[in-house]
């Protein structure tokens, strides 16, 4: 539909944000701190909280090396892969949503959407002085997502979602290429889970992990190599 809806989320993993612009007078003013994703008693990772505009960096910058827009309706969006010693700024934007910049303002044929940034300097208030013949290079990698419900982890390998349930856990494992191999998993009570698994980008797997208690460890071994991650929680 070439528009944004109220369950798209900016997955960032960060604990504060810093406000760049914001038409919302319940937010700080620009500078200002706020508390990620809950403020007020409200999910701002979820764009259906929002009210008017927000523009918003990770304050005081990216502490991760994964960022994430998705759309846990739409079950489609993008991750971004980054090293924030190298590119510290991660910003969001928004044109609201309960009381939003009216579209008519930036397009002519009804459409919306998000930002996802990145940056040298955590702000774009901050400076990243190059003298004459100076060359600054990174490297970072973006990559379309589908099937999951939401993302609590993502790298150049996939992305990871872990959800309680009744019983257990379940488990989401997207990968950004075609992998088989043996699935290990270790459970807060040092319970282990195997089995052989096939992971395409096409069709994400979902696992259920009865009994388990997270947080859990991931160690997927394959011809191709290793996934391995730790800690991951609902």
């Amino acid at each position: 539909r070439n528009r944004v809806g109220p369950d798209l989320h900016f997955f960032f993993p960060i604990r504060q944000a810093s406000v760049h612009s914001t038409g919302d007078p319940s937010l700080p003013p620009p500078g200002g701190l706020f508390d990620w994703p809950q403020y007020q008693g409200r999910d701002l990772s979820r764009l259906g909280a929002w009210r008017q505009w927000l523009g918003f960096f990770a304050a005081p910058q990216a502490q991760n090396r994964w960022a994430a827009v998705y759309d846990v309706a739409e079950k489609e969006g993008v991750v971004r892969i980054f090293s924030p010693e190298d590119m510290p700024g991660l910003k969001g934007f928004g044109f609201g949503w309960t009381d939003p910049i009216s579209a008519d303002l930036y397009t002519d044929d009804g459409s919306a959407y998000v930002e996802l940034q990145g940056g040298l300097t955590p702000t774009y208030d901050d400076r990243f002085p190059l003298q004459p013949g100076d060359i600054y290079a990174w490297d970072e990698l973006w990559y379309p997502i589908i099937g999951l419900d939401g993302i609590r982890y993502a790298d150049d390998q996939g992305a990871v979602y872990l959800q309680s349930a009744k019983n257990g856990l379940h488990l989401q494992l997207y990968t950004v290429r075609p992998w088989s191999g043996q699935l290990n998993i270790i459970d807060a009570r040092d319970q282990t889970y195997s089995q052989s698994i096939a992971l395409n980008p096409k069709t994400p797997a979902t696992i259920f992990l009865p009994d388990a208690l997270a947080p859990i460890d991931m160690h997927l071994t394959a011809s191709a190599g290793e996934w391995h991650v730790l800690d991951i929680r609902p």
